[in-house]
């Protein structure tokens, strides 16, 4: 099939670094390729700026498990007007429910990506109806047979998710810039968890605020950036404000991440992003470990902490021998992303060939 249209749905700021490279290989093979997305002040602001002309519909529903109902609902009604519009030959997307029901109920074929097993509702919702999975190879099939798929339908790649971005990449100081940071500096960058997710306990204060406490009393000598993902977590920081520096506007983070010294995630992207630029990592594993983080992990790109005590004991490990730490890093992280697919590539081109196929 040459000349086809293709929809890709695009809801978070990960799924706009991973998806650009796909998009650009299918045009680049003449296809349409129509984006769409969702209001989300991360993802809108990195699609504007990535230059990517994306139909906004519908909202994130929150938090809530009524919100989430309700925004789904309703933005599945908006996206069959928009797939009548379209006329779509196949649909991609990273687990959107509301994309892979508008395609599964226009008998579609539904391709979709997803390196996130432990998030089980989005899965439940999604990865029955697709024709194609596309993911890592360190994730178990079993982790994907479990929600119907077949093993034929699973195609699986040599790399993690943010090598479609990572490789060629080339580091601007705007962010350090911007902060006012000194890349000659100490910087501990950390990122708040996923906390309006699913698979987050509802209602709990997040552990990385008691965490940055203590950092910011016991490392003096860091410049302390936290990045939230959404506007309570920024006002949860202000009372922290004169020890921390808080990105209130969306950034590009890998041009922060970058010129860290250490990174404090929950083994989320930014944490992965992290150990495979060389920066000495530090996972909170207090909502459970992933597949991609214990990878790095036995590959030496990152350590983990299960508790606050633990956090703390292996910070202030990482905060005396980060230099040396780094530059031994940078070079094993750039072996092992240099080793690995391009997602990009193996996703366009299986994408085509299936399409060709049909």
């Amino acid at each position: 099939m040459s000349g086809g249209r293709i929809i890709v749905d695009i809801l978070t700021p990960k799924q706009v670094l991973f998806f650009e490279p796909v998009i650009r290989r299918l045009r680049s093979n003449g296809f349409d390729v129509y984006v769409s997305t969702r209001v989300f002040r991360e993802t809108l602001w990195l699609l504007n700026r990535r230059g990517i002309d994306a139909r906004i519909i519908g909202v994130y529903g929150g938090g809530s498990l009524e919100g989430k109902l309700k925004a789904s609902l309703e933005r599945c009604l908006e996206m069959l007007r928009f797939f009548e519009e379209v006329d779509p030959d196949a649909v991609l997307c990273f687990s959107s429910p509301e994309a892979s029901r508008v395609a599964f109920g226009l008998s579609i074929p539904l391709y979709i990506a997803n390196d996130s097993p432990h998030a089980e509702a989005v899965a439940r919702l999604t990865l029955p109806l697709a024709r194609r999975l596309y993911t890592p190879r360190i994730i178990p099939v079993r982790m994907w047979t479990r929600y119907g798929l077949k093993l034929s339908q699973i195609v699986r790649y040599n790399a993690l998710d943010p090598a479609a971005w990572l490789k060629g990449f080339k580091p601007s100081t705007e962010v350090v810039d911007k902060l006012g940071l000194n890349i000659g500096e100490p910087i501990l960058v950390a990122r708040f968890e996923e906390s309006k997710s699913a698979y987050i306990p509802r209602n709990s204060r997040s552990p990385l605020l008691a965490l940055i406490e203590r950092i910011s009393e016991e490392f003096r000598g860091f410049k302390i950036v936290v990045i939230p993902r959404y506007e309570d977590q920024v006002e949860a920081l202000e009372y922290l404000e004169d020890r921390v520096i808080v990105c209130r506007e969306p950034i590009e983070a890998a041009n922060l991440l970058y010129y860290a010294s250490i990174f404090v995630g929950f083994g989320g992207t930014m944490t992965c992003e992290a150990a495979l630029l060389g920066v000495p990592t530090l996972s909170l594993r207090f909502y459970g470990s992933y597949y991609t983080e214990k990878y790095l992990e036995r590959r030496g790109l990152l350590v983990a902490a299960y508790t606050l005590d633990e956090a703390m004991e292996k910070l202030r490990d990482l905060a005396t021998r980060w230099r040396v730490m780094k530059a031994k890093l940078r070079g094993r992280a750039s072996r092992i992303l240099n080793s690995m697919d391009d997602p990009s590539e193996v996703i366009s081109r299986g994408l085509i060939l299936d399409l060709e196929a049909s």
